[in-house]
């Protein structure tokens, strides 16, 4: 069975490799983690508050990555063991194309003071980041993210 992965607030990363039967709790040094994004069963990023950790011995270790300060990220997705993608409090999209070593904040213009809460990553120039009234998409690795969405949430109608 392949691993699978969960965050905590408190830091902690738990895995499983038996389908959930049974979890080991491993310590990434981050805090406040809100998301983890696996490339396989040894590499893997979360994120959450101020931090980025990262893993590519299964969780036996984790490094805090630069690239978080300032920003509360929400989000990860990972496409590979160098390329991943942040998202998070005002919306702020980060990405990385060298495993991490370097986090570049990129700028949608639509985003501006919306809290982004979710990326998904297709590949290293395909993303969906999703947040407050918005869902933004890049097709060429973030240099541009375009609305998907209309400027005004849709009108909710009452029930009579």
């Amino acid at each position: 069975m392949p691993a699978a992965w969960a965050t905590s607030a408190s830091g902690e990363v738990l895995r499983t490799i038996d389908g959930g039967a049974t979890w080991s709790v491993q310590v990434s040094g981050g805090n406040n983690l809100s998301d983890i994004s696996a490339v396989d069963a040894n590499t893997a990023w979360a994120v959450g508050g101020e931090s980025i950790v990262k893993t590519i011995d299964g969780g036996a270790t984790w490094s805090l990555q630069n690239g978080a300060a300032g920003e509360y990220l929400y989000s990860v997705s990972a496409v590979n063991a160098q390329v991943a993608w942040a998202v998070g409090f005002a919306g702020v999209i980060l990405k990385t194309t060298d495993g991490g070593a370097s986090w570049i904040t990129q700028v949608a213009a639509t985003n501006a003071q919306k809290n982004l809460t979710s990326v998904v990553a297709v590949d290293q120039n395909t993303a969906w980041a999703v947040g407050t009234f918005q869902i933004l998409k890049t097709t060429d690795g973030g240099i541009s993210w375009i609305s998907q969405t209309s400027a005004a949430p849709p009108a909710v109608q009452g029930f009579l």
